[in-house]
């Protein structure tokens, strides 16, 4: 058989054991994942070239297997972007910290905050089992260029936080019998956009 047959087989196989028992493509991918799969994809390559050269065959045929390889590792080489804002300041509320972390491979938004004194004793006087620290965990999605968090009430009211990327404004999104209404319900004082490998 063929060597670089035979390479690309035993590549391709040890990508294969690699999606299916060490999860190199999972959401949870770690930097350790994917410098393996590079190392692996190297020697591949370093292989071809090798076989190619001293077997003097068409370099029509390393050019496709090269292609064959990025379309296998594409989902590796992708990267997601977070957007995170940070020093949000609310209409009604005071805070000590309020943040709220978008993460879009994932669809989630997540909100660490903590009330300062005065806002805290202000809820905790009519909801006892209100935390003084807490984290919210919210899904995404995109429409018309915003992004909404998931609706919370019911399908003839409810509501939905409203997002724009590298915008610091937060709205909140009310429907009432099919009645929609946006209004700004935070300004924070920073935003942050970068690349997380996925």
């Amino acid at each position: 058989m063929n060597k670089t047959i035979i390479v690309t087989v035993i590549y391709i196989l040890g990508i294969i054991i690699g999606a299916s028992f060490l999860d190199i493509w999972g959401s949870e991918t770690t930097f350790v994942k994917t410098i393996s799969i590079f190392v692996w994809t190297i020697i591949f390559l370093i292989m071809l070239f090798y076989f190619d050269k001293y077997e003097k065959k068409n370099s029509f045929n390393v050019m496709f297997l090269i292609l064959l390889m990025f379309l296998l590792n594409f989902h590796t080489m992708v990267f997601s972007e977070i957007m995170h804002l940070t020093g949000c300041k609310n209409l009604n509320d005071s805070f000590i910290k309020n943040e709220y972390i978008l993460d879009f491979e994932k669809s989630l938004m997540i909100r660490n905050y903590i009330y300062d004194n005065k806002t805290y004793k202000k809820h905790k006087r009519t909801d006892l089992s209100i935390k003084k620290e807490n984290t919210l965990e919210r899904f995404l999605y995109e429409d018309k260029n915003l992004i909404f968090t998931d609706r919370i009430g019911y399908p003839q009211f409810y509501t939905q936080l409203v997002f724009e990327k590298n915008n610091p404004i937060i709205n909140i999104k009310t429907v009432i019998n099919g009645e929609e209404a946006i209004s700004k319900v935070s300004t924070c004082g920073n935003v942050e956009i970068f690349e997380k490998e996925s």
